[in-house]
């Protein structure tokens, strides 16, 4: 999961399979290489600002990535 749990459960944070590093939010949403095509085809913003932001159409963008890679079963 790309939850918190991990802190509660005193593990390590998950890890990017792809570029072998801490898995966060901003990570996925704006720079991991393996999600590019779908940041792409889902118009999401360039700042974690833009992409979290209470815009309706920019929710709309996020949610559409979220469902577009399937991560929004993990979080």
């Amino acid at each position: 999961l790309l939850t918190y749990s991990y802190i509660f459960h005193r593990l390590d944070p998950p890890m990017c399979s792809e570029c072998e590093v801490q898995n966060t939010v901003e990570h996925f949403l704006l720079t991991c290489p393996l999600y590019n095509n779908e940041r792409l085809l889902s118009g999401l913003g360039n700042s974690i600002n833009e992409v979290l932001s209470c815009d309706p159409v920019q929710e709309c963008k996020t949610l559409t990535f979220l469902k577009r890679t399937d991560l929004y079963k993990r979080i």
